[in-house]
C-alpha cells in the first residue's frame, strides 16, 4: 500500500510517502522554498516526495492529512 501523508499546520508543512508500512521519503516544505517555518500548503514537498519514489498521484492508494 502506498500512502501520501500531508502535514499543513502553522509551523511545519511537509509531505511523506509510506510504502508497505515503511517511510520511503519525508520532506519539509521549508527545505524547498527556503522559508523558515513555511506556512504554505506543501505542494513542492508533495511533488518531490512522489518524484523520489517514482510515483504519480494516480498510483497512491491513500492520502492522509494532519
Amino acid at each position: 500500500m502506498k500512502i501520501l501523508g500531508i502535514c499543513h499546520n502553522v509551523f511545519i508543512c511537509s509531505a511523506c510517502v509510506v510504502i508497505d508500512g515503511k517511510v520511503a521519503v519525508a520532506i519539509p516544505e521549508e527545505r524547498l522554498d527556503q522559508v523558515k517555518e513555511s506556512g504554505v500548503f506543501p505542494v513542492r514537498a508533495i511533488e518531490r516526495c512522489l518524484q523520489e519514489v517514482g510515483l504519480c498521484i494516480d498510483e497512491v492508494d491513500e492520502i492522509s492529512g494532519a
